[in-house]
């Protein structure tokens, strides 16, 4: 008999595995109709708004659901957000990012910990329920989709993505190969960054996505036109 103790740690143990597995996922051009068809057709609404809003921006999951949409005075559309790496409570451990909650965030504006990102709909998106949240100010995406943290989205994100094909390498050096595997939300930043790369220039991605390693933000990419 497996006591409930031991049956949690194993329940743990194989969700962070799984989580960790999904890390190793990479877009490709060539699928990039599949995953924007994915996503369009998500049954639940708050996944379909939270993923469309990180293929919009190129944000970290738990920038999403601590922010929220705008329009600036020429009616273009942004998003702004706790900068995660101003503010480490955001992305503390794996799987442990969460939703501040709206008066924390409130009591955060005065403080130099955010920014703002215009929105681009590299994938033409049909982007009209994030126009139509973006007409009320300062509604915090934890809220409008009901996500309090990470596990909760992604187990959302597992229930909508249970037969995807993507490409995967556990090691930098492997070659990409095909697997069903369901991507952690990272999965939509590199797809936002590998298309952003593509239709604007590596230096024009790397001002944009803002990472210092280079190394890493080659991995993401690289493939990505290949096939």
């Amino acid at each position: 008999m497996v006591h409930f103790n031991g049956l949690c740690d194993f329940i743990l143990v194989f969700g962070a595995f799984s989580m960790k597995r999904s890390s190793f996922c990479y877009p490709t051009l060539k699928e990039v109709n599949t995953y924007i068809s994915y996503v369009e057709h998500f049954q639940s609404k708050p996944l379909r708004i939270l993923v469309k809003t990180m293929l919009l921006t190129g944000i970290r999951f738990a920038e999403a659901i601590n922010g929220w949409y705008f329009y600036d005075a020429e009616g273009v559309l942004f998003f702004q957000c706790v900068s995660a790496k101003r503010r480490k409570i955001l992305i503390a451990r794996e799987g442990q990012s969460r939703y501040l909650g709206k008066k924390i965030l409130e009591n955060y504006l005065t403080q130099p910990i955010w920014k703002k990102i215009k929105c681009v709909n590299l994938f033409k998106m049909d982007i009209s329920e994030i126009e139509e949240i973006a007409e009320t100010p300062m509604q915090p995406l934890g809220e409008v989709t009901g996500f309090s943290n990470y596990l909760s989205a992604y187990r959302s994100l597992k229930k909508e993505l249970p037969n995807l094909k993507v490409k995967f390498r556990m090691n930098e050096d492997e070659e990409l190969s095909t697997a069903i595997e369901i991507p952690a939300f990272h999965f939509f930043r590199k797809l936002y960054a590998a298309e952003y790369t593509r239709q604007f220039g590596m230096p024009a991605a790397v001002e944009k996505m803002k990472w210092k390693n280079l190394n890493v933000f080659f991995n993401y990419v690289k493939d990505y036109e290949v096939e």
